[in-house]
């Protein structure tokens, strides 16, 4: 029998991203971060690049400390809300670690477009979280 840690050794040795979801639309305002859990795998599979969303990321401390645990966590961009928190991943952690997305059709787009197209970082930084980064992931 094949169980989920037979998957992601699979996964990580093919170096094949994996997403993971913690939205709950039961409690669609509510952090449902595992963030324990979360590092785990991370650290347990360091080469396998993960990438985390949430309808909402409420508790930004927990995020950067998983950022600084795990160089492999990727953050889905929809969840990011706080005023300049784009800049400051991009500083602190690089642009790499930050993937586009606006979580249609739940919301909409302008948010995440604004995000990224007003975010005081370079044009190949804004680039990057377009777009590159998912495509480098993907091994596109």
């Amino acid at each position: 029998m094949i169980g989920v840690f037979d998957i992601f050794d699979m996964l990580s040795e093919r170096k094949m991203p994996v997403a993971i979801d913690y939205f709950d639309p039961l409690t669609p305002h509510a952090d449902r971060t595992d963030w324990q859990s979360l590092i785990g795998v991370c650290c347990r599979y360091p080469e396998l690049p993960i990438i985390v969303s949430e309808f909402r990321f409420r508790t930004n401390r927990r995020l950067y400390k998983a950022m600084e645990k795990c160089p492999n966590l990727h953050i889905e961009l929809s969840g990011l809300w706080l005023f300049r928190v784009v800049e400051f991943i991009c500083r602190k952690f690089g642009a790499d670690r930050l993937l586009f997305g606006t979580r249609l059709p739940i919301r909409d787009p302008s948010c995440s477009l604004g995000m990224v197209n007003y975010a005081m970082v370079s044009e190949e930084e804004k680039e990057m979280i377009a777009g590159k980064n998912l495509s480098r992931l993907m091994g596109v």
